[in-house]
């Protein structure tokens, strides 16, 4: 995949919120989520995180209206596999050249819905030489903040879903929609963990894969030590946690093992934005 150079300094992103499903991915251009039927991965993503604009800034740049969003991220990454299909929700300033790049790709878009008069969510942040971590400068929920997920019939016997970084009540939404899927993966952030703490914690009850990075499985749990962390969270539900760590890899979590796997190391990185929802993807 080409590289976005982008600064590390500043982003300013256009995203579409929905939730990608591992052949349905419901998430942000802004959210996403995803599900998958096939029997090696994908079958047809719906995403709805999809974050329509961003404006990111780093130690070597910036960039501004990048395209964003945890159903981009994703559903281009699954794209090299197999059919996605995106739920989200988007605004009429949505740049229709981005819309052309996603149906490229085999991308289904049925469910993206544009909404008349109304504005594509907006994330802006920065990063410093610690590319692990981003400081958020703002966010405009804009479109999203009304955003009310509809499944499509032809998608709700997806056997995989995914639920990528939105609010626990919208992917807790999404997943009621579903007909059985075989595995539910979620993905969230900070701002979920502080702000819906108890939505998140329910949610936790009813998927099978959880990713998060270690400063949220820290900030959720109140536990330093990774182990101990994953653990809790095990408890809770979900039947294996996933802990990013950046360039360090990551570390796997089940009932009943562990394992640590390195990042493929790279000299030159410009733009993390999205690393976690492309790996998701794998």
């Amino acid at each position: 995949m080409q590289s976005i150079e982008t600064n590390l300094a500043v982003t300013e992103k256009l995203h579409i919120p929905g939730i990608p499903t591992y052949a349905l991915c419901a998430a942000n251009i802004a959210p996403l989520r995803y599900q998958r039927t096939a029997s090696r991965g994908i079958d047809e993503h719906p995403c709805s995180r999809f974050r329509g604009h961003r404006f990111d800034k780093d130690p070597f740049g910036s960039r501004r209206e990048a395209l964003g969003g945890s159903a981009v991220y994703f559903s281009m990454a699954a794209s090299f596999f197999n059919k996605v299909n995106i739920i989200a929700t988007i605004g009429d300033d949505f740049p229709k050249r981005y819309i052309a790049l996603l149906r490229s790709k085999g991308i289904g878009l049925e469910a993206l819905k544009a909404v008349k008069g109304g504005k594509t969510f907006r994330w802006k942040g920065s990063y410093d030489y610690n590319l692990n971590s981003a400081k958020t400068i703002y966010t405009h929920l804009n479109v999203f903040s009304k955003f009310d997920p509809e499944v499509p019939e032809t998608h709700r016997d997806s056997k995989y879903l995914f639920l990528a970084n939105i609010d626990p009540d919208i992917q807790q939404n999404v997943l009621r929609q579903m007909r059985r899927p075989r595995i539910v993966a979620c993905d969230s952030m900070n701002y979920w963990i502080e702000n819906k703490r108890k939505q998140f914690e329910r949610l936790l009850g009813s998927i099978d894969v959880l990713l998060l990075n270690d400063a949220e499985a820290r900030q959720f749990t109140r536990e330093y030590n990774l182990i101990k962390a994953s653990r809790l969270l095990i408890s809770l539900g979900p039947k294996i946690v996933v802990i990013k760590k950046g360039e360090h890899g990551v570390i796997y979590f089940s009932r009943s093992s562990h394992f640590v796997a390195p990042a493929y190391l790279l000299e030159n990185i410009y733009d993390p934005t999205g690393a976690g929802d492309t790996f998701a993807e794998a």
